[in-house]
């Protein structure tokens, strides 16, 4: 089995997704879960489970699938199927947030009717992945699809940005505002990440681009164990 670093870094950060998923639901359950009528805290952890699992989508894909471009190509389809669904769901929290004079609903509609079109690009599209001299993945999208699916990832991460800014503000509990605090400082990496892959690296760079994207979304990965790990046990060495 080869082991990409596209594999490890989407892994890593799935991982890191879920220890914070983790982490958010257990300060979720301390405000009364459920019952504590927070419907912004829910869709916040829906969120991040959601985009997690997107990750571990791509990364155990990879993983189990590296020699098999059709299988690739799924595993990119049905990615892209989870990704346009927590992007759904990142602009309709966004909305709930912030109240603007643009309908919630207009927003997420329009949201799940563009991240449909990526997927529906995704599955027509003529592409076949393969491992570059760098052992990492080389997806070998068609410029118009790494576009729209550039733009979908943006959406996703911005709104995850936006949500743990939000997050990070207005809530009163400690273990809530860490993990938002390390969101936003992962969610602002990941943002350069995906605008140096897709847009300012181009196709000329060869197997650099994908390389210097695996590379970060592991350091990602890394940031959001140690931030969410490392912190909790400071705050209690100080208080002992």
């Amino acid at each position: 089995m080869v082991v990409t670093t596209t594999a490890i870094a989407f892994i890593s950060s799935s991982l890191g997704l879920g220890l914070c998923g983790f982490l958010f639901l257990r300060a979720f359950r301390k405000m009364g879960g459920l019952k504590a009528g927070n419907k912004a805290s829910f869709l916040f952890l829906l969120f991040v489970f959601g985009t997690a699992l997107q990750h571990a989508i791509m990364g155990f894909g990879n993983l189990f699938f590296v020699n098999s471009p059709v299988a690739l190509h799924n595993v990119v389809t049905v990615g892209n199927i989870f990704l346009a669904l927590s992007a759904t769901v990142g602009v309709y929290l966004i909305s709930y947030l912030f109240p603007a004079q643009i309908s919630a609903w207009v927003a997420t509609t329009t949201t799940l009717l563009f991240g449909i079109i990526v997927v529906i690009a995704t599955i027509i599209a003529p592409f076949s992945p393969f491992v570059d001299i760098g052992n990492s993945i080389d997806w070998n999208f068609p410029h118009w699809l790494e576009i729209l699916i550039y733009l979908l990832v943006l959406i996703n991460i911005s709104a995850l940005l936006c949500t743990s800014v939000a997050m990070f503000s207005r809530s009163k509990g400690y273990d809530v505002k860490v993990i938002s605090f390390v969101l936003v400082i992962v969610t602002s990496l990941g943002l350069l990440n995906i605008f140096l892959r897709f847009i300012l690296l181009s196709e000329g760079v060869g197997p650099a681009r994908t390389r210097f994207f695996d590379v970060t979304l592991t350091i990602i990965g890394i940031v959001l164990f140690a931030g969410l790990l490392i912190t909790p046990l400071i705050r209690r060495y100080i208080k002992d």
